[in-house]
């Protein structure tokens, strides 16, 4: 934003010299507005010397070094998001190599397995318990006893008390149902092998990602790519730095020359040989 606003400075300033520059030049051609032969720099009388002694007071370096400046910094930005760019493509294809690789897709086999084992000796550890009387007992009173709940809510009967008392003795019976499947869980071997392989296939996962991780840590080519960026950083904030403190010159050196020719009645024309009605800068002879 600040590069913005120097930049519409120093156009504006630009474009209010060129005016001044043609205004001034249209009042000159007015006679009487003449103020007769005068010397140009130097002393050299009007149209005795070519065009490429004339003194330009136009600040040509620093605005072109502005230019320049400004086209630096716009090439840093670029290779600093083409690094990112190539950093994020390096790590993204070292993570693909490894989620593809043959070892990785066994151990996810392997753990898909693992959990599907458990998953059915769990379930037939609780198909079991259809046989047992006082667990469908217990889970028959608690159902009950949400299904009164319920009712009473939708009715809008029955006293505060009453509700709790109901709630407190439905979340006794899950309880008593909850220590009978716990009890019979915790006493299958089965199950217990299938959540020992379960865990195991997890952890094996886990591994093999930390493994990645150190990998791509590791990694010369990701090393490189990191470098790569951190340069691009460094050049980034060099050129937009430059480019600033360019533009501040420019516009200080365009406000200069402006100052510099503000009492200016005209300019003086080299290439018209032998013009005795040249216009003229005090500032000449300075």
């Amino acid at each position: 934003m600040f590069r913005q606003i120097l930049s519409v400075r120093t156009a504006l300033v630009l474009i209010g010299s060129l005016a001044i520059g043609a205004s001034l030049a249209q009042a000159a051609d007015v006679p009487g507005n003449n103020p007769g032969p005068q010397t140009g720099p130097a002393g050299a009388a009007p149209g005795s010397y070519a065009p490429s002694q004339m003194s330009n007071d136009f600040p040509n370096g620093p605005v072109h070094d502005w230019v320049v400046a400004n086209a630096m910094a716009a090439r840093a930005r670029a290779v600093y998001r083409q690094a990112e760019t190539d950093l994020i493509v390096a790590i993204r294809r070292a993570e693909l190599r490894f989620e593809n690789s043959e070892d990785y897709q066994k151990a996810l086999s392997e753990e898909r397995q693992a959990y599907n084992d458990y998953v059915a000796a769990r379930e037939h550890v609780m198909a079991g318990l259809k046989d047992n009387s006082k667990y469908q007992a217990i889970v028959a009173l608690r159902e009950e006893m949400g299904h009164r709940i319920s009712r009473h809510r939708a009715e809008n009967t029955g006293n505060r008390d009453e509700v709790v008392a109901m709630a407190t003795l439905k979340m006794e019976y899950a309880s008593d149902a909850r220590a009978i499947e716990v009890q019979a869980l915790e006493s299958s071997s089965d199950l217990k092998s299938a959540r020992q392989r379960m865990v195991a296939a997890s952890q094996h996962v886990t591994n093999m990602r930390h493994q990645l991780d150190s990998a791509i840590r590791d990694s010369g080519e990701i090393a490189s790519a990191r470098k790569a960026v951190s340069d691009a950083r460094i050049d980034v904030a060099t050129t937009e730095n430059y480019a600033c403190n360019a533009a501040l010159a420019s516009s200080a050196a365009v406000n200069y020359a402006w100052y510099l020719h503000r009492l200016d009645q005209g300019y003086y024309a080299p290439w018209s040989l032998g013009a005795t009605n040249a216009y003229y800068t005090p500032y000449w002879n300075r």
